[in-house]
């Protein structure tokens, strides 16, 4: 079976690396470009089978059963999102990730999570309050980054803000996405980064005194 499991932000495109900040920066503050002539949106079937290709493009075997996918976004609608041109539509990247229930947080805290072949216990419907979220993979070529803050800019709404984040990184500029937007390994040598959120981080004056 093929499987999707982390992050793999592909970075052949020169503009891609140029908007990585040159210090560590916080996913919680990417900002959305106005300029860009980009919308994102949940992904509907369609949109879901001409991504896959894509997905498959640059990731190969690492990419999961279109079953898998497409049962993850019949779960949690917010679950795969599409990267799209503004005027014609037509899909530039995806941006996907996995809503965790108690249990698959426990996991992942674990290092135990295989987001390759997500359970149904491990994960949280559209009804069901999520504990936490999987950034489970992420095709953002050239101008198509640009959907990445649009999509963390709407997590930032107050039913997400606290859920902190986690994933795993396929390929080198995964890992190098996820470090310099401040996510730390749970533990040295896990798979498993971590992003704390800043609602759940303590005020500098509480830390201070």
């Amino acid at each position: 079976m093929k499987t999707l499991g982390g992050i793999g932000t592909e970075r052949s495109i020169g503009s891609d690396v140029e908007q990585f900040p040159k210090a560590r920066g916080e996913y919680d503050l990417m900002t959305p470009r106005e300029n860009l002539g980009l919308i994102v949106s949940p992904a509907t079937d369609v949109e879901l089978d001409n991504t896959l290709p894509l997905m498959e493009a640059f990731f190969g075997a690492e990419i999961a059963n279109p079953k898998i996918v497409h049962w993850v976004q019949e779960l949690n609608r917010l679950s795969v999102w599409a990267i799209k041109d503004a005027k014609t539509g037509v899909g530039l990247g995806c941006y996907s990730q996995l809503f965790l229930s108690p249990l698959g947080k426990e996991l992942a805290e674990k290092d135990q999570l295989d987001a390759r072949t997500p359970q149904r216990d491990w994960l949280a419907s559209s009804e069901e309050p999520p504990a936490a979220v999987y950034k489970w993979l992420m095709v953002a070529r050239g101008r198509a980054f640009g959907g990445i803050p649009m999509v963390a800019s709407f997590m930032r709404q107050p039913r997400f803000a606290k859920l902190d984040y986690f994933a795993g990184a396929l390929t080198p500029s995964g890992a190098d996405f996820l470090e310099r937007y401040g996510f730390e390994k749970i533990s040295p040598g896990a798979r498993t980064y971590r992003y704390e959120r800043l609602a759940n981080r303590a005020p500098l004056q509480e830390m201070a005194s």
